[in-house]
């Protein structure tokens, strides 16, 4: 039996850096041959590395991974990126290489590696998120914000005069007589204008913190082990069982008539018609992929998926008897409806059937 041909992996870093990743991946692959220059291949790359010690900016960035694919086509282009990097997720999304790596580990380059000679891809990133932009505040709310500003400000002043208490009894009592002035006049304004969560109680310390509240970190990991239409969907339904198996919140600022289901309900619910859909999905390989084919089979789609969620042998008493609370809602409901909200189904069978792109 000959022995196969070995992986040719051109490697792009550091000198240090580049020849200890040369050895810890040959150690772990014998069959794995990584050149730290291009005159050093023999042959061409079946994968390119680039590690980055500091990143560019972001077209700077663009046109090099540009060039590098253009060059080693149709080698993948795997990015190995620092810890800290002065860009978003979404921009760092926007390159156009077939593996992005932050901040890992050997173990992590082998798998990604490994993912991106099968023709799929990999994305793991670890950014920091940016704070929310709090919402905009109406006039009233603007105003009243002010003036409770503006009093909290005044205690703050008469609190540091008071601490420790002044000599002179008379000054004293007219900075009582002030604080006291200025608390009246707060809740009188939350009286009138409220009531509202934006109260300031005590007066707080004239020195604030000056540390700035932590950064939280945002963790992005996908990963397709081929780059066709079911694996597309097979990583895409994971992470949708994954994300309602651990729970979902509503973060529409609207009140949404699933969450007047038990949250237990709402989670099966939303499992069943996961799976339902991936019966459908199948189905629609066999037969007619058209979004025709699609509208007709949506009813018998909602059937099943309340029949799961409500359990075949669930009974409650109506009308002085037990009747399955699946037929009872199955009668009541009607699942015959379009909805105009919903976006054409086109945009997603195509990707998901026909292995058309997205954009």
């Amino acid at each position: 039996m000959a022995p196969s041909a070995p992986v040719r992996i051109l490697l792009l870093a550091p000198n240090l850096l580049g020849e200890s990743l040369a050895l810890q991946l040959t150690s772990r692959q014998s069959d794995w041959q990584v050149c730290l220059r291009p005159d050093g291949l023999k042959g061409h790359p079946q994968i390119v590395i680039w590690s980055l010690d500091k990143l560019p900016s972001l077209s700077a960035l663009q046109r090099e991974v540009l060039q590098l694919q253009e060059r080693w086509q149709p080698a993948p282009v795997l990015l190995l990126l620092p810890a800290g990097v002065d860009a978003s997720r979404d921009q760092l999304l926007t390159l156009t290489a077939e593996g992005l790596l932050q901040n890992g580990d050997s173990s992590q380059l082998q798998e990604a590696i490994t993912t991106l000679l099968q023709g799929g891809r990999i994305v793991q990133l670890q950014t920091v998120a940016s704070p929310p932009e709090p919402p905009p505040l109406g006039l009233a709310q603007s105003l009243l914000l002010s003036g409770l500003q503006q009093i909290s400000n005044d205690l703050q002043v008469i609190e540091a005069l008071l601490n420790p208490p002044p000599k002179a009894w008379l000054l004293a009592l007219l900075l009582e007589g002030r604080r006291r002035e200025l608390r009246s006049a707060r809740s009188l304004l939350l009286w009138l204008w409220g009531p509202l969560q934006v109260g300031l109680e005590d007066a707080v310390p004239l020195r604030s913190s000056t540390q700035p509240p932590p950064s939280s970190s945002v963790s992005t990991a996908i990963t397709l082990r081929q780059r066709n239409a079911l694996a597309v969907w097979h990583s895409i339904r994971e992470r949708l069982d994954g994300s309602v198996q651990s729970g979902l919140s509503n973060a529409t600022g609207r009140l949404l008539a699933i969450e007047g289901l038990h949250p237990d309900r709402r989670r099966e619910l939303l499992l069943a018609l996961l799976q339902q859909l991936d019966q459908v999905l199948g189905r629609l390989r066999q037969e007619d992929p058209g979004p025709a084919h699609w509208l007709e089979l949506q009813p018998e789609l909602r059937r099943q998926a309340l029949r799961v969620m409500a359990g075949s042998y669930v009974q409650i008493p109506r009308d002085g008897a037990l009747q399955p609370v699946a037929s009872t809602l199955l009668a009541s409901a009607n699942l015959e409806g379009d909805d105009d909200e919903l976006p054409d189904p086109a945009s997603m069978l195509l990707p998901l059937l026909a292995d058309q792109p997205v954009l």
